[in-house]
């Protein structure tokens, strides 16, 4: 494992290879975001529990066994994984292992094992043995309604904001536009026809019981499929064109999303693809509108790691559905965006076990605050791959607070799929390899000179910037922006923004963190000062920060619980701009003494008239 680690390029090499030597279309995990708290009650509804499937089906003519059909759940009231995988058969197992992209736990049997606690972590889990694929439905309520305070907010907000981005009809935003990977937001509404979908929620004919089928338009025979209908974001009444309130929600729904992926290879798109422009298994297409009544009406449902994957287009799009989701709450919808683009990637659930290790919350809420009452919380941090919605701060998660039942690293996985982004700012990692931070104004006769960074990216944890700026004796003022909070309550930053100033030997000087996450500036800095005693070389420092600790205190009754989160997924793109004394400022020239105009000459007298001619001679 810390060899794959260690290597990504050859890990991915290693992952591309297995893909076409194996010569399988993956089938990944169908599953629908949560969409309310399950509160205190531990127990987790039951679905009804398939036990239908075969395993001793043969072929007539030669006597050979055929792979099993039919579909199986409940893993964890039966408690019975293990023996599952077992009867399923050791060949049957790693094809369920590869079709779910696990290889990269380590070697196969790790894969294995890391199978056998995702099936027993879950009732809704459902192996569906004719695709060899996990698919979940969720016995979550299908709603999630806003308060009154909320919804008020949403508009108070978007009436203060300037004129978005975003074009008339949903396009033109681009995270990172030369990105290899792709995140496509579609907003503008679409009709899906002959993918894996279709095949599976709009066929009559695979089933005569459930009212699942009836959503889709013209239902067909089995094999076929029909169309699935998702209309435009729609926040009024009228579905046909944009009003700028949808406009500034959509942006804000973007802007949130892409901070999610800031650290990655991938660009958060609203352009849809143009011809054969992106090959779909580098991109997503995440179709956003509606309320999914024709799966159910859940917030979202998606496959499970198909990036990569030759024909994931089949499987596309990942469906979120924000008439579930507040209705049309922007924080509620970014949440459930970045969580089901989550699961395309390779990321499963955040939730909670017991002392015995069996999940008893399928789904993390996350620390104080993350219950409902962010606006009064003093930390309310939640995991994406949990439930977000109500947390002031979400960010990735690699199962660092109590009870976790899952210590997937959401980061390292997230990176060996699509990779790091590319570092888009010169930058040092320690005074030694500071970079000096590029001018932006004053100098010369100026009392100050300032230098700034635009759009800078902390990766992880581990990235650190260095910066150096050489100054005279006096006050030094140093701001560290990053994304707006949406309506001061819930950040949409991942990053919280840490500075420190730096002597010419290293010693701190200041150090700049405002605890909280109410303040004007979010998880920014806001305008600091530090004071100069002598000339010569400084250096600004800028990384990524937690506030308190995951294991600060005892652990409560789930689903809420711990006081904190660390520095592992404060990540995300900052602003920084230093002011400081001009150590060469020039004295201005001093301007001549004006020389004195001459007064005006005095006229001279009159010339005298002539004499008179004399008379002529008589």
């Amino acid at each position: 494992m810390a060899a794959w680690c260690a290597q990504p390029c050859a890990r991915q090499q290693l992952y591309s290879l297995l893909i076409i030597a194996a010569f399988l279309v993956a089938h990944a995990e169908s599953h629908r975001t949560l969409l309310q708290p399950e509160g205190k009650d531990t127990k987790i509804k039951k679905t009804k529990i398939f036990d239908t499937v075969k395993f001793d089906n043969v072929d007539s003519e030669t006597g050979q066994p055929f792979p099993p059909t039919g579909r199986r759940n409940g893993f964890r009231t039966r408690g019975d994984a293990k023996q599952f995988l077992k009867q399923l058969g050791r060949d049957l197992t790693e094809q369920l292992v590869f079709n779910l992209n696990l290889f990269d736990k380590g070697n196969v049997d790790d894969a294995i094992d890391a199978l056998e606690r995702t099936l027993s972590s879950s009732d809704e889990l459902i192996f569906d043995a004719d695709v060899m694929q996990l698919l979940t439905s969720c016995s979550a309520p299908p709603v999630v309604n806003a308060s009154e305070a909320e919804l008020s907010a949403v508009w108070q907000y978007v009436s203060n904001l300037p004129p978005a981005a975003i074009a008339t009809d949903g396009t033109g935003l681009s995270s990172r536009p030369n990105a290899r990977y792709k995140l496509w937001l579609d907003f503008k509404g679409s009709t899906i026809t002959g993918t894996r979908w279709n095949e599976l929620y709009c066929d009559n004919s695979a089933t005569t019981a459930s009212t699942t089928y009836m959503y889709c338009t013209n239902p067909a025979p089995q094999g076929v499929g029909s169309s699935i209908v998702t209309p435009p974001w729609n926040q009024d009444a009228d579905p046909n064109s944009f009003s700028t309130a949808e406009l500034y929600t959509m942006e804000i729904i973007w802007r949130a999303v892409s901070e999610d992926f800031w650290p990655f290879d991938i660009d958060v798109t609203t352009n849809p693809p143009v011809g054969a422009q992106w090959n779909t298994s580098n991109y997503l297409r995440l179709a956003i509108g509606g309320n999914g009544a024709w799966v159910g009406g859940p917030g979202g449902i998606s496959y499970i790691d198909m990036v990569n994957q030759a024909g994931a287009g089949f499987y596309q799009p990942t469906f979120v559905f924000p008439q579930n989701l507040g209705p049309n709450i922007p924080k509620y919808v970014w949440e459930a965006v970045s969580h089901e683009a989550g699961h395309w990637f390779g990321l499963q659930h955040d939730g909670v076990r017991d002392a015995a290790g069996y999940t008893v919350t399928e789904y993390y809420q996350g620390s104080p605050g993350g219950n409902g009452n962010s606006q009064t919380a003093t930390v309310s941090w939640a995991p994406i791959m949990g439930t977000a919605y109500w947390a002031s701060i979400s960010q990735w998660s690699k199962g660092e607070y109590p009870m976790a039942n899952n210590l997937e690293d959401d980061m390292d996985r997230l990176s060996f799929r699509i990779g790091w982004a590319p570092t888009s700012v010169p930058t040092g990692a320690t005074i030694g390899t500071a970079v000096p931070l590029p001018q932006s104004g004053g100098g010369g006769t100026s009392a100050t000179v300032s230098g700034s960074v635009t759009a800078a990216t902390l990766r992880n944890a581990s990235d650190v910037h260095v910066y150096s700026f050489a100054a005279a004796p006096g006050t030094v003022t140093v701001t560290c922006d990053v994304l707006d909070a949406y309506n001061t309550i819930w950040q949409r930053s991942n990053l919280n923004c840490q500075v420190r100033v730096l002597g010419q030997t290293g010693t701190q000087i200041g150090f700049f963190n405002p605890s909280g996450t109410t303040t004007p500036t979010g998880l920014g800095t806001g305008q600091q000062t530090v004071t100069l005693t002598t000339g010569g070389t400084y250096y600004v420092e800028v990384r990524g920060a937690g506030d308190g600790s995951p294991t600060a205190t005892p652990f409560p009754a789930p689903p809420n619980g711990v006081a904190g989160y660390s520095s592992y997924a404060s990540s995300g793109w900052y602003n920084l701009n230093v002011v400081w004394p001009n150590p060469n400022r020039t004295s201005p020239s001093p301007s001549p003494a004006p020389t004195p105009s001459p007064s005006p000459a005095l006229r001279s007298p009159s010339p005298r008239p002539p004499s008179p001619s004399p008379a002529p001679p008589s």
